[in-house]
């Protein structure tokens, strides 16, 4: 039985658990609020972002036996690979998203800005230009200080804001010193930032010389060596955008088993080409390649290519998904998917309908007696 006013607040309260419940089982749904009244527009909807990432462009990451950087032996693998990976990063962006980027050689301010509205001129000023600064420098703390600090930024106060360090190194207390910070205080200062930014705080260190620090408030992801940092920036992408789903797969034909919102297609190899998808529109498709270095270049000429695919109408259907690549396919590739779909849900008693997802009415005060409350998925 359920009476009242109390007694709505009782059944949407029920409700809201088994819609919780739902969003832990489809990751593609973010949670909902436990409050009383709730629009299913919110489902699903994705908060803009703005991610600040401490790049590491320090002596150990960028200079090999050449001490000239404009040759291009001068660039080691682990420089290639982890401004690689970034560019692979800037590409899986949301359009409405900010990055950042903190250079280690840029005494804390601000190398560059990319706005996801813009992610292929991004890349393209990630590969060409991020290349300046003084390459004797070390591993400044005030540069994860900085980057940091802009988060608080009142242009992103409403922003998601999300902190990522990218380093092969122990910090230094400055950029011309190679004194050390002491291992617990910075492993205490990125807890700090992780509990202010509520666990949005991702480190990821490279090699053997990066301290390993681990905490509750932030997500490490290890790169024993270079080659691993691309998985690890993959892997904190797929943190930050928690509503996409990952899958690896080698046939070009996928069965789509419900509408999609978006999708994301990484294939790497060379000459690969994304040419078309027989669903929806491919709105971004984006070339990403290794900066040229000796021993980086690990699969076939070092290039990949990031596509984005969003619906020509109000979702990508469910159904054959077909990709056409060109003349080179890649042996395997990632895809991430955003699933179309959003929770429903009604109230009723002897056919008439109090409440539900469709339209936010009311037939007035519930009066005693028994109610059927409906909660299910919809495409």
């Amino acid at each position: 039985m359920l009476k009242g006013d109390e007694s709505v607040k009782k059944a949407v309260s029920a409700l809201m658990a088994i819609v919780l419940f739902i969003s832990v089982m489809l990751p593609a749904l973010q949670t909902v609020k436990a409050e009383s009244i709730f629009t299913v527009d919110e489902i699903g909807k994705e908060a803009k972002k703005v991610i600040n990432v401490v790049y590491d462009d320090s002596g150990s990451m960028v200079n090999g036996n050449e001490t000239d950087v404009s040759n291009a032996s001068a660039y080691v693998a682990t420089w290639a690979q982890a401004k690689y990976s970034l560019e692979a990063f800037v590409a899986m962006m949301n359009s409405d998203d900010i990055m950042n980027i903190y250079c280690m050689s840029g005494s804390g301010s601000v190398a560059k800005t990319i706005k996801g509205s813009d992610k292929n001129g991004g890349v393209s000023d990630i590969h060409s230009n991020l290349k300046t600064g003084d390459y004797s420098v070390s591993t400044p703390i005030k540069t994860l200080e900085s980057a940091y600090d802009g988060l608080l930024s009142k242009d992103y106060s409403d922003y998601e804001q999300w902190l990522v360090v990218l380093t092969d190194g122990a910090f230094t207390v400055s950029d011309s010193s190679s004194q050390k910070v002491n291992e617990s205080e910075v492993e205490n200062k990125i807890s700090s930032y992780g509990s202010s930014l509520s666990g949005r705080v991702i480190y990821i260190p490279i090699g053997s010389s990066a301290n390993d620090f681990n905490g509750s408030s932030f997500k490490t992801l290890k790169a024993t060596n270079g080659a691993e940092i691309l998985n690890q920036v993959k892997a904190a992408t797929e943190y930050i955008y928690d509503g996409r789903v990952k899958r690896e797969v080698s046939d070009s034909t996928l069965n789509l088993g419900v509408s999609m919102r978006k999708m994301i297609i990484f294939a790497q190899g060379a000459g690969v080409e994304i040419s078309g998808v027989s669903k929806g529109k491919i709105t971004d498709n984006i070339s990403v390649k290794y900066t040229e270095a000796s021993d980086a270049v690990n699969y076939n000429g070092g290039k990949g290519v990031v596509a984005t695919v969003e619906p020509t109408g109000d979702c990508i259907d469910p159904g054959q998904f077909d990709i056409t690549f060109g003349d080179a396919k890649p042996q395997s590739y990632t895809i991430y998917y955003e699933p179309a779909v959003k929770a429903c849900y009604s109230l009723e008693k002897d056919g008439v309908e109090y409440l539900s997802s469709d339209a936010q009415t009311s037939e007035g005060s519930l009066n005693p007696g028994t109610y059927k409350l409906t909660a299910y998925i919809g495409d």
